[in-house]
């Protein structure tokens, strides 16, 4: 994984501490469904990237590689299934980066 999605996961994983400590607390579930979404968005660029340089280096790595990109996908789909749950909850639709 290169520097460039390492940052990404940086800014990503923030994001979700930032929901999780607001969706934790119970004071402000829109911002908590917010934050999730914003490191959703992050996540799937990550992903996307991570792919593409999958593909453009074929080499040894590959499996470890490919795990990296089923953990990734694996939170992301938690963020994802926990919007859904707070969206419902607070009777809010899903914000565009969620779906």
């Amino acid at each position: 994984m290169g520097p460039a999605i390492e940052n990404v996961l940086v800014v990503a994983l923030g994001q979700a501490r930032r929901a999780v400590e607001l969706d934790t607390s119970g004071k402000d579930m829109t911002g908590a469904i917010n934050a999730y979404a914003r490191s959703l968005k992050l996540l799937n660029a990550a992903i996307a990237s991570s792919i593409e340089n999958s593909r453009e280096e074929r080499d040894v790595g590959d499996r470890e590689k490919f795990e990296e990109v089923e953990r990734l996908v694996a939170v992301r789909d938690s963020y994802r299934n926990r919007i859904e749950i707070l969206c419902k909850a607070c009777q809010v639709a899903p914000p565009a980066a969620a779906v």
